[in-house]
């Protein structure tokens, strides 16, 4: 426990079969091969951290076979120099993962800016599940959050303003189970299909009480690319750009 060096280079903490649990904590700084923080096979407690300024071929946080429980995290300014996953968490998840009351801005990662979940192959990662709730996502560049598998995703009380995509959905990618609740979705950006969200594979899908104002994308959806949404409830929509169809949704 307790708080890391500033401008190590090398991983900051790396936990392999347990727990690792930072409160009251700053990462910041760190250049890493790997994470500025790692769990192999374990859980990440994350209490009133900031993850800042972090440069590394993996997230700032990388959790594999195992599960996050986060809340008022602030992750600003971390990069993925690796052009793959995860700017400021990772996860290959096998359980429930929670993120509350955080923060993330101006993370940059191919996939996944903010954060990258994904179950783990097989039976163990079959009941993987993220839960987002009352977090705020803002000018990070790749997809805010990163879902692409069958794993089920709840958003609920959460904003996402002003992200950019050079991919599909730039506020979320969901290619499983979705609930998305009281969430507000402002002026992203997506380069392909999708200007805030990009929907694919099985499942439930519900979008409930949710705003999605002036997002925009080269291709389809100005909202929303769509793969099989089963409700909308509530949800309100206005001034989306869809580039590719020249028109607006």
């Amino acid at each position: 426990q307790g708080g890391a060096p500033s401008g190590q280079t090398g991983q900051s903490a790396r936990v392999i079969g347990g727990r690792l649990e930072l409160r009251d904590a700053v990462v910041r700084d760190v250049t890493s091969f790997a994470y500025a923080l790692a769990v192999d096979s374990g859980i990440a407690v994350l209490r009133s951290v900031v993850l800042s300024g972090n440069a590394s071929r993996g997230a700032a946080l990388g959790v594999g076979n195992g599960d996050v429980d986060i809340e008022d995290l602030v992750a600003v300014g971390n990069r993925n120099t690796f052009d793959y996953e995860g700017g400021a968490v990772f996860v290959l998840g096998i359980g429930s993962s929670r993120v509350v009351r955080s923060t993330f801005m101006c993370n940059t990662a191919s996939l996944g800016a903010a954060v990258s979940f994904r179950g783990r192959t097989g039976t163990l990662g079959a009941s993987a599940s993220l839960l987002v709730d009352d977090s705020t996502f803002e000018s990070n560049v790749g997809n805010a959050v990163f879902s692409p598998e069958p794993v089920s995703v709840e958003i609920r009380r959460s904003r996402f303003v002003g992200n950019q995509s050079e991919t599909d959905g730039t506020a979320l990618v969901s290619g499983g189970p979705l609930l998305v609740s009281d969430s507000t979705f402002v002026a992203n950006t997506a380069v392909g299909g999708g200007g805030a969200m990009y929907i694919r594979g099985t499942g439930s899908r519900r979008i409930v009480d949710s705003t999605f104002t002036c997002n925009r994308t080269n291709g389809r959806g100005g909202a929303i690319e769509d793969g099989g949404i089963r409700e909308v409830e509530a949800a309100a929509f206005a001034l989306h750009e869809h580039r590719e169809l020249r028109g607006r949704s």
